[in-house]
């Protein structure tokens, strides 16, 4: 029988989420700052013309930002480790809050409107991802380091690439590999320990969890819905 899940000591969770919440917080607030003093700099000379760069001003600062906090916290490293004992649990969740910057700060549908700034909003948080990925707006990474996505490969509407997950009291973390020009398809997931090689399809919802798909190898749609190796519904 599996033991019981041991919560934190109430002061550990209350500075956790109060740490948590600055990592969430601070690329946001810092890259406002920034807009708003370009516009406040430029206002003297341009006028209401100013207010153009401020949109620039703003990506520059986040992404600069949660690059620079994301360098800052330890490498997420694959293994098994018990919460509220092993360092890398915390590691995780501040890689996790920062995670959480652009949907906080209401700039994820901006990041989200070109190649080249959702690009280096990945590479920010640590994602191994190639220029010229088509990704949806509803489309999600998480447990960014530990991903990797090639050029060309698409993550359509509601798909998750996450790099972890709980088993009792212990978090497991792993790789989650994408090749080049691979399809992941609506409201799939793609969970830790999985790979998929260039070319390979996975059609609308289905669990991926510690697997491997050859180059140019398909799983039609709801094939593994209720996650490999599972029959078709």
């Amino acid at each position: 029988m599996a033991a019981p899940v041991t919560p934190p000591p109430t002061s550990q969770a209350v500075f956790g989420d109060l740490f948590a919440l600055w990592l969430t917080w601070a690329p946001g607030i810092g890259a406002y700052a920034l807009a708003a003093w370009t516009v406040a700099a430029l206002w003297p000379y341009a006028g209401a013309a100013a207010v153009v760069p401020a949109p620039f001003a703003l990506l520059a600062g986040f992404l600069a930002l949660t690059a620079l906090i994301r360098l800052a916290l330890p490498r997420l490293k694959r293994g098994s480790y018990v919460v509220g004992r092993d360092r890398m649990v915390i590691v995780w969740y501040c890689h996790l809050a920062l995670s959480r910057g652009a949907a906080a700060a209401g700039i994820r549908p901006l990041i989200h409107t070109m190649y080249l700034t959702r690009w280096l909003y990945y590479r920010a948080l640590g994602v191994k991802i190639g220029f010229g990925v088509n990704m949806s707006m509803g489309a999600a990474i998480g447990d960014g380091p530990l991903i990797s996505v090639g050029t060309g490969s698409t993550l359509s509407e509601g798909s998750f690439l996450v790099g972890h997950t709980f088993s009792g009291e212990k978090l497991l973390l792993g790789t989650v590999e994408i090749g080049r020009c691979a399809y992941v398809g609506m409201d799939t997931t793609i969970g830790l320990s999985s790979r998929l090689a260039d070319g390979a399809r996975v059609g609308m919802g289905n669990l991926v969890y510690a697997a491997r798909l050859g180059e140019g190898e398909v799983i039609e749609d709801f094939a593994w819905a209720r996650g490999n190796p599972a029959k078709p519904q």
